[in-house]
């Protein structure tokens, strides 16, 4: 067998042969495990968040004097956004523990896929605190929604508050620095040799002396 490898330029499809994992996929993987418990505290989050605002819109309704259709309209908006962050939270926690789960196995596809994702969500969650900040600092909304936004920050647990800026960190650069790491050589050379240690066995062709 071991002369039919060398000739074939391939290794046999062992667990003895199989590559150690280097320290760039491993500490890129934890880091996007971090990523990834991050993501399902900010969907809990968002969770307890629209419930607290759905309580608290008949409160801020009755001190503004709004309308009933004006509270409505904003219930409805607030189960909307609240229940959209949840999911894309949720599901990109998802996709990045599958993804994470097939690279520690050596999956080269998985790795290009992983890497897509890990910047997209860089990307994204520094484009949201950038609109969150905007939103901030040029509010001109009614005075029901102000004081509806006023009283969900004043209410949320100093805990949480407290979270959000190193959160929203863990968001933006984790994915950039796992990224670089599944990208370095070390890493790359891991997956080529576990891309030929999976490769299949060459086939028994039938010995001839010649054509007779």
């Amino acid at each position: 067998m071991a002369k039919r490898a060398a000739a074939t330029g391939r290794l046999p499809t062992t667990e003895g042969n199989r590559p150690t994992q280097p320290w760039t996929v491993t500490v890129a993987l934890v880091l996007l495990g971090i990523v990834v418990v991050t993501l399902l505290a900010a969907a809990a989050h968002s969770i307890e968040a629209t419930i607290r605002v759905q309580r608290l819109l008949p409160q801020v309704a009755k001190a503004t004097g709004a309308t009933q259709s004006q509270m409505a309209q904003e219930r409805i908006i607030n189960a909307a956004i609240g229940l959209a962050l949840t999911a894309v939270q949720g599901l990109v926690a998802a996709v990045l523990a599958a993804l994470a789960v097939w690279v520690q196995r050596g999956h080269q596809t998985a790795r290009i896929m992983l890497v897509a994702v890990a910047g997209l969500l860089s990307t994204c969650c520094s484009w949201g605190a950038g609109i969150a900040g905007r939103s901030t600092s040029e509010s001109s909304e009614s005075l029901f929604v102000e004081e509806l936004a006023r009283l969900t920050v004043a209410t949320q647990p100093s805990w949480v508050s407290a979270l959000e800026l190193p959160s929203r960190a863990v968001g933006i650069v984790l994915p950039l620095v796992a990224l670089a790491l599944l990208l370095m050589p070390p890493s790359n050379r891991f997956f080529r040799q576990q891309r030929a240690v999976t490769l299949p066995p060459a086939r028994n062709l039938p010995m001839t002396d010649g054509i007779k």
